[in-house]
């Protein structure tokens, strides 16, 4: 672009087009009706729900709720990660890929966001987060599912000491995956493929 202000009038900006920021001057927005998703957007339901859905931002995102991990029995984490395992049938339709890698938030009790401690840092004021990336496993019916295990190892031994509150969690695809990808996943389903919390430790 060139251009001229009050002092020069020779002067020019280069605009470079690349994966990461060009996407940033898309104006995205969604619309549910019709879709599978409708009936478990905000529901607030206090005993979860037997789907979740989560897209490339903007899109949509899954608050995730572990109450009760100040209970657990004192003992050292060797390792918790939280399980997530995506759905292939019939009603869901399977026109997107699976993202590459998840990432998870922590809520503040104003409802701000934070890094996991073992996952996140701080550059220049901006919060980076680490990514979780995709594995594949094989179902019963000789199905490929994406599945995504994280790391939550930390938090869980900070929580137990006392040192951290646990107001839930944000599930995401990165920002830089900006509208792309999609993922159904089963939420508190009665099934094998239920949302799952591994931890591996050892008593005191």
């Amino acid at each position: 672009m060139f251009y001229h202000n009050s002092t020069d009038d020779s002067l020019s900006a280069d605009f470079a087009f690349d994966s990461y920021t060009c996407a940033n001057a898309d104006n995205v927005q969604r619309n549910y009706t019709g879709s599978l998703a409708t009936n478990y957007i905000n529901t607030n339901n206090p005993s979860g729900d037997s789907l979740i859905f989560v897209e490339g931002e903007p899109g949509l995102a899954v608050k995730l709720q572990l109450p009760y991990l100040q209970n657990f029995q004192k003992s050292i984490i060797n390792r918790a990660e939280i399980i997530i395992t995506q759905i292939k049938n019939s009603t869901t339709n399977n026109n997107f890929v699976e993202p590459p890698e998840l990432d998870l938030q922590l809520y503040n009790q104003d409802g701000t966001l934070k890094p996991l401690p073992e996952s996140g840092t701080e550059v220049s004021g901006i919060n980076y987060f680490a990514s979780y990336p995709v594995t594949y496993k094989t179902d019963d019916q000789g199905q490929t599912l994406a599945e995504y295990h994280i790391s939550i190892t930390r938090f869980m031994q900070l929580i137990m000491n006392g040192s951290l509150s646990n107001y839930g969690f944000r599930l995401f695809i990165p920002f830089y995956n900006l509208a792309q990808y999609r993922l159904f996943a089963n939420g508190n389903a009665q099934n094998n493929y239920a949302i799952k919390l591994n931890v591996v430790y050892t008593k005191l």
